[in-house]
């Protein structure tokens, strides 16, 4: 995976406003922190949000 590689430098998530059940495990299998800080969000009227991240301080 490439959150085990620590291949990650940005990462984009699209969240839909609806239920699935209990919802589901984006990243259930990761063992260690991406150390990804939030750096844009975009809100529609939808309830649609665009979340942005990118690589922050690696401990």
């Amino acid at each position: 995976m490439l959150f085990a590689e620590d291949l990650v430098d940005e990462l984009c998530l699209i969240v839909y406003p609806f239920l699935l059940g209990h919802g589901i495990h984006l990243y259930d299998k990761v063992e260690r922190p991406a150390h990804l800080t939030l750096s844009a969000e975009r809100r529609f009227d939808s309830g649609t949000m665009v979340l942005e991240y990118k690589r922050g301080d690696r401990q």
